[in-house]
């Protein structure tokens, strides 16, 4: 009786750990698709890119970053509408901003067309002094 209790024990111990394991999968695949912590970033604590298409086709861009107060000294950020054409993605509008400050948000309308599918590619400095890192994340694809 106490082998078998040991045995299920031993199971659901592994089973939960599992889950645990995909869980996180699931929240890394997040950041990099639109917002989330930066527990993996030395001087970004979150990322958010988002796109929203209204219904007469204007376009509002988002791309935000925060860092950390006393350690990230800059923000850079590079935003992309991008229109998907032919299999390919292509920028049909472009912004950048830098920030001297731990944190920056850079937000843009544009008018799309209609027919395609649109998504926010950002590319992100984060700067700790002369140190810096590169985040690259994407909003979720709209179709208009």
């Amino acid at each position: 009786m106490m082998l078998v209790l040991c045995v299920v024990l031993i199971f659901s111990t592994l089973v939960q750990t599992a889950m645990a394991s995909n869980s996180l999968a699931n929240e890394d695949y997040f950041q990099e698709e639109g917002s989330g912590s930066g527990a993996k970033y030395a001087y970004a604590n979150s990322v958010i890119t988002n796109l929203s298409i209204s219904s007469a086709g204007k376009a509002t861009c988002l791309a935000s970053l925060t860092g950390y107060p006393g350690t990230t000294t800059k923000v850079e950020i590079n935003m992309y509408l991008q229109q998907l054409k032919n299999g390919s993605w292509v920028n049909v509008n472009s912004w950048s901003k830098t920030f001297n400050s731990y944190s920056g948000t850079l937000e843009k309308t544009a008018t799309v067309a209609k027919g395609y599918s649109y998504r926010v590619k950002a590319s992100y400095y984060a700067y700790s002094g002369t140190k810096k890192e590169n985040i690259v994340s994407y909003s979720g694809t709209k179709k208009y």
